[in-house]
């Protein structure tokens, strides 16, 4: 799937009137056009957005729409350009209680995750157009399992211990702090943790991708807010230390 933007785009009078149009009439191929020239020109990643985003974000806004405006449905359920954190919230719900509304299949974490994400720059790219405003405070997707029933690969006070031996202010120091707490708390194996590239970390989306995943799987994740913030500041930090074209999320320094 390719970025698309289309020249009236730009116009910022036709913007808003296509926008609003698309959303009063259902139009999900305008709606998609509009999120694509908005993640070219002012999303995070611009042009640079990947192929795979671009499939799960055209995923999640269908699904968004079916279930906001169901296809046999003459009016909207839901007023997709007056939607606010309550409606959001119980999209989610739903998602969780029913599953896809494309197809009724149940989802994973991440995918719940993703899809929020799509709805995300959908009203980010309405907000643009001028044809709606951004909702206030979106919804988040948690780790649905019990914390008696997860089994870490640590004791919890030894995994304490482990991350404060790691906590020093020296770049090995926080590299490996990052490292222990993607296996610790995203709960990802070592091998998946040294095949991470800086691509697959969505941090405006809180998202990780594990593209390498076991039995060449991929998978994505929703993270926490500190791991988030963690990353971010790896990220910074180490384009002090990659070399050119190095993509690994965790480098090798010296």
């Amino acid at each position: 799937m390719e970025l698309v933007a289309l020249p009236h785009w730009h116009d910022p009078g036709k913007r808003r009137l296509l926008a609003t149009r698309a959303a009063h009439e259902r139009d999900a191929e305008t709606l998609w056009s509009l999120v694509q020239a908005y993640l070219r020109g002012y999303g995070r990643k611009g042009a640079a957005v990947s192929p795979r985003t671009l499939r799960n974000y055209s995923v999640a806004l269908r699904d968004y729409l079916e279930w906001a405006w169901p296809a046999d449905s003459p009016a909207p359920q839901v007023a997709i350009l007056e939607a606010g954190r309550d409606e959001l919230g119980r999209y989610l719900a739903d998602l969780q209680e029913h599953g896809s509304f494309l197809t009724g299949e149940p989802l994973a974490p991440g995918t719940l995750a993703l899809r929020l994400a799509g709805v995300r720059a959908l009203y980010r790219a309405l907000r643009w157009a001028g044809a709606a405003a951004d909702p206030e405070g979106f919804p988040s997707v948690h780790d649905p399992t019990p914390a008696h029933e997860r089994r870490p690969a640590l004791p919890q006070a030894l995994y304490k211990r482990l991350l404060l031996y790691l906590s020093g202010d020296d770049v090995e120091s926080q590299r490996d702090h990052l490292a222990a707490r993607l296996m610790g708390e995203a709960g990802l194996r070592l091998s998946e943790v040294v095949g991470l590239e800086v691509g697959h970390v969505l941090l405006g989306e809180g998202l990780l991708e594990v593209r390498k995943g076991k039995g060449g799987k991929a998978r994505t994740l929703p993270l926490g807010r500190g791991l988030v913030r963690e990353l971010e500041t790896w990220i910074n930090l180490r384009r002090t230390q990659a070399r050119d074209g190095n993509g690994a999320l965790l480098v090798n320094l010296g």
